[in-house]
């Protein structure tokens, strides 16, 4: 479990909470996610199975509007309601760094299958419309991340060996095979094969 700071060591930046009207709030002119038609229709089933149930959250501008760092998609879909609005004391630099990492963050996040198989039946069980436009069990290219071990300190590479020497270096290879945390991987062509059994 990852380390918790301590109050001391963490800035608050929530001032307050407001209700504003969704269509007042300012977007971010460096917002780098679009939403196509498709994220705007599985919003609409989350919300009309779920209600509104979460809040905007801005920053407080010097001529006193407040533009958003996290709540885009909500304002297009919501119009002129009254929605829950956390204002922050970002400045103009911080707000513009924010938008671009925030919903970055996720992209980090892997699935567990399993889990998600338990949420599959919950979700048919009150909400199959929304099983059925997201497809949580499919693998999406967006999310997931493989993870791939550093290269050992040294890399052997075995380059263009003429396939008269193929047992040679087969030796080679297997000496390297027997030292901790070195895989060696190799292309052996059906010409260098024919000419080892010939």
């Amino acid at each position: 479990m990852p380390n918790q700071p301590t109050i001391p060591d963490l800035k608050m930046r929530i001032t307050g909470l407001r209700w504003e009207k969704a269509d007042s709030l300012l977007p971010a002119p460096l917002n780098p996610n679009q939403h196509p038609e498709t994220e705007h229709e599985v919003l609409r089933e989350v919300m009309d199975k779920f209600g509104f149930a979460g809040a905007m959250l801005v920053w407080e501008r010097p001529d006193k509007k407040l533009e958003l760092l996290d709540g885009h998609l909500r304002k297009e879909e919501v119009g002129d309601l009254k929605v829950p609005v956390l204002v922050t004391d970002f400045t103009e630099a911080e707000a513009r760094a924010f938008v671009a990492v925030v919903n970055e963050v996720a992209r980090f996040s892997r699935r567990d299958h399993a889990m998600l198989k338990q949420a599959e039946e919950v979700l048919r069980a009150i909400a199959p419309n929304l099983l059925e436009m997201m497809n949580l069990t499919e693998p999406s290219s967006y999310r997931e991340i493989i993870e791939l071990k550093p290269p050992p300190t040294i890399i052997w590479c075995l380059l263009a060996i003429p396939f008269a020497k193929y047992p040679e270096a087969q030796a080679h290879v297997a000496a390297l095979e027997a030292i901790a945390d070195i895989t060696v991987q190799t292309t052996r062509t059906q010409e260098a094969t024919d000419g080892v059994q010939s």
